[in-house]
């Protein structure tokens, strides 16, 4: 049993044949029984290892990883028609140079549009982003019916569960973005606008000390003073707070 690789890169072609029960390891490095000239794979990147009844797939910890039909995997099985990329090089089978005996071997034994799901569940990598896949849409489904049962529990307690005014904020941040651009400038005007009446030769340090009045006001003003700033009365934060 033989197994005939073809490896493009940078659009060099080559061809590799690999015996039974021997490995192969494809790098950079000049131990390497493949050596591929690119930058992005490392010096001793992946290895293939051919055994009587499958051809297995390992990446040995490179930087930028081992791809199978699109998914980064640490080990997995290979068959004919799969695609393996390693930085800019893609590796793939010669299924017609090959004995009709080793083809029938590596051949999927299943539907082709499985593939993809077997190469998952086969390697542990491709385990982790299934679970990992699994728990985000178990999240979104919870945070979802939260967010139902929360408006529903608003509307049967007719608005008596209300938001304060720092998660109103929170949930409208383009509108508090905007009234906190408008509430800056107006401070900043309101400090800096009568000081180019006054003398220049001190004017740097006037307005030195009208920036940090103004910050202080700001924050004054928008956090701890007023319980609705005018930009957010302008945007309507004050009128969601008030129709809740």
């Amino acid at each position: 049993m033989k197994v005939v690789f073809k490896i493009k890169s940078k659009g060099v072609q080559s061809e590799h044949t690999m015996d039974l029960n021997t490995t192969v390891n494809i790098g950079r490095s000049r131990s390497a029984q493949i050596q591929v000239q690119d930058q992005k794979i490392s010096g001793n990147h992946c290895s293939f290892f051919l055994k009587r009844d499958r051809l297995e797939l390992t990446d040995k910890d490179s930087k930028n990883g081992t791809y199978l039909n699109g998914i980064r995997i640490e080990q997995s099985e290979v068959f004919v028609g799969d695609q393996v990329r390693i930085g800019d090089t893609l590796i793939t089978i010669e299924e017609e140079k090959m004995s009709p005996e080793s083809v029938d071997i590596l051949t999927f034994p299943g539907p082709k549009n499985e593939r993809i799901d077997y190469a998952l569940k086969a390697d542990f990598t491709g385990a982790r982003i299934q679970n990992q896949q699994y728990h985000e849409r178990i999240q979104k489904a919870a945070d979802s019916a939260a967010h139902d049962k929360e408006v529903y529990l608003r509307l049967k307690a007719k608005s008596k569960i209300r938001l304060d005014k720092h998660e109103i904020r929170a949930r409208y941040k383009m509108r508090s973005l905007i009234a906190t651009m408008f509430d800056g400038a107006l401070i900043v005007f309101f400090f800096v606008f009568p000081i180019f009446t006054l003398s220049r030769k001190l004017m740097p340090a006037i307005l030195l000390g009208a920036g940090v009045m103004s910050a202080v006001a700001f924050f004054f003003v928008t956090f701890k003073k007023m319980r609705f700033t005018l930009g957010e009365q302008i945007t309507g934060i004050e009128e969601l707070y008030k129709k809740q």
